[in-house]
């Protein structure tokens, strides 16, 4: 494509290292040994942060002057809607709630959040505090969604965390209005 039409190529880098870490062997290793043979073809590469720009130089042997960094962002203007006086009144009148918006997976980081809200609920002040769990669920991180929601049952928690499943953008939008706090633990 490149040499056809005279172009420069372009890659976006986000998460690849999460992916590739958990192939088995010996994917992973032909994996990493393929991209790291067609780095040389591609003109720039696409990264969310100068953290990441740092990591993946040795990651897949990239040149860091082929990095660049660009900032992750999300069209928010369907989610900047103001609330009405009755929407006000009804957040103010449930218990304030911690959300997770991600990937059921453990490079996400669902079980940090779910010892911290063990934690946080164990401190006490906070008896109230609510969390809610929203995102896809592979077959392959069954057993460990199902863990950390036990984790949180064994707690004596149950009744404090809800999943709610994959949300498509409306499911979304309404998920994150229900929030006061969005926990990012990836």
């Amino acid at each position: 494509l490149k040499r056809s039409l005279g172009v420069p190529v372009l890659v976006t880098l986000q998460g690849d290292d999460a992916f590739l870490e958990y192939l088995p062997e010996p994917h992973k290793t032909r994996c990493l040994e393929e991209i790291r043979r067609l780095v040389r073809d591609v003109d720039g590469f696409l990264v969310h942060s100068r953290y990441y720009a740092e990591f993946m130089t040795g990651y897949f042997g990239i040149s860091p002057d082929k990095l660049h960094v660009v900032p992750l962002g999300i069209d928010t203007r369907d989610l900047a809607e103001p609330e009405s006086e009755a929407g006000q009144d009804a957040a103010s009148s449930r218990p304030a709630t911690i959300g997770y918006l991600a990937r059921l997976a453990p490079e996400k980081g669902l079980h940090v959040l779910c010892d911290a809200f063990i934690e946080l609920r164990r401190r006490g002040g906070l008896d109230n505090v609510q969390l809610r769990i929203a995102g896809w669920l592979g077959e392959q991180n069954l057993a460990y969604a199902e863990s950390q929601f036990d984790k949180l049952r064994a707690a004596g928690l149950g009744e404090a965390f809800q999943y709610v499943g994959e949300v498509d953008r409306p499911g979304k939008r309404e998920f994150l209005r229900s929030l006061d706090v969005l926990s990012v633990p990836t």
